[in-house]
């Protein structure tokens, strides 16, 4: 079995990092949003079509750049979404279990559950809307001059953001990420340099480690690249187009194996996290579920040594007693 990890439940300094830092992003946010409304919006009302309407005067902050004017939101962050509040709010609270989970396995990693803390704040912050007045309330317009952000969002989408932002880069500053780069196999060493390919693709028992979902990744990408390049090199002009829909269409006859093979490999990877392979599900969450997989599964390494999902695809030897 791996080693236990430290629970960050038990540890005062990790619970205030978490915590405070989620308390103080929820305050800002509905502060922010309370003001907001108060001074540059009247009362939203509903139209006929179930629509939510409120006049807002422009406050120019920066004339050009950043200007405040409030709007009510009935969709997901950037108004993605439009109407499906009552599947917002079903994966709005699947995201703060999920992202307890992650605090309670953080162990003493203090800026990552700061940043545990910003996703926290930032989904309950809209959550909040969404359950009370049934919209969310924005209120920031960002480089309005150029047109080329239309969106209008407010603070707990700004946490949202550089809170995937931060875990990205957290990603590659974390310092065991050299742990798994004595691998020169492609597949690893070990246990998963003896996976046949089949397995790699299409089995949901076993371990894998990064390096080893990098290569499928960017080789899934590579083919997709060659095979376009390809196609307009030797059939160019109207007839390349042609043979491209052709080409894609065929593709899609094979998604349901590309499909197959994208969860069977995620599977492994967050095997060898330690994490059930039902962690795939995270990737349904609008937005910030796709970075929270991507972080675990493409950045951050495996449990050194063998744990409930089998040997250690490395063939790293068990830390600790």
């Amino acid at each position: 079995m791996a080693a236990r990890r430290t629970s960050a439940l038990r540890t005062p300094l990790a619970l205030a990092c978490f915590l405070l830092t989620a308390a103080v992003g929820v305050a800002l946010d509905q502060w922010s949003k309370i003001y907001a409304f108060a001074t540059l919006g009247d009362t939203p009302w509903w139209n006929g079509s179930g629509k939510v309407q409120v006049a807002s005067r422009v406050y120019e902050f920066i004339p050009g750049w950043l200007h405040f004017e409030v709007t009510a939101n009935q969709g997901a962050v950037f108004g993605m979404g439009q109407g499906q509040r009552t599947l917002f709010i079903l994966v709005s609270c699947a995201a703060i279990l999920f992202l307890c989970y992650l605090f309670a396995v953080s162990g003493r990693q203090h800026f990552y559950q700061i940043i545990l803390g910003m996703l926290l704040a930032g989904v309950i912050g809209n959550l909040y809307d969404r359950i009370r007045f049934q919209y969310v309330r924005d209120m920031i317009h960002a480089l309005p001059r150029w047109g080329i952000f239309p969106y209008i969002f407010n603070v707990a989408d700004s946490l949202l953001c550089v809170g995937v932002g931060l875990m990205i880069l957290h990603s590659f500053l974390h310092p065991s990420l050299q742990d798994e780069e004595k691998g020169k196999n492609i597949f690893g060493d070990d246990d998963s340099a003896r996976m046949s390919i089949t397995h790699v693709l299409f089995s949901f028992k076993g371990r894998i480690p990064r390096s080893t979902f990098w290569a499928f990744i960017i080789g899934v990408f590579f083919a997709f690249m060659i095979g376009e390049a390809l196609l307009y090199k030797l059939f160019p002009g109207p007839h390349g187009t042609i043979v491209l829909i052709l080409f894609f269409t065929v593709a899609c006859c094979g998604v349901v194996v590309l499909v197959w093979a994208v969860l069977a490999v995620s599977v492994k990877r967050w095997h060898d996290r330690g994490i059930s392979g039902w962690a795939v599900l995270i990737n349904l969450i609008p937005f910030i579920g796709f970075f929270i997989a991507l972080h675990q599964t493409g950045f951050l390494p495996g449990d050194s040594g063998p744990n409930k999902y089998g040997p250690d695809p490395l063939g790293r030897e068990r830390k600790g007693p």
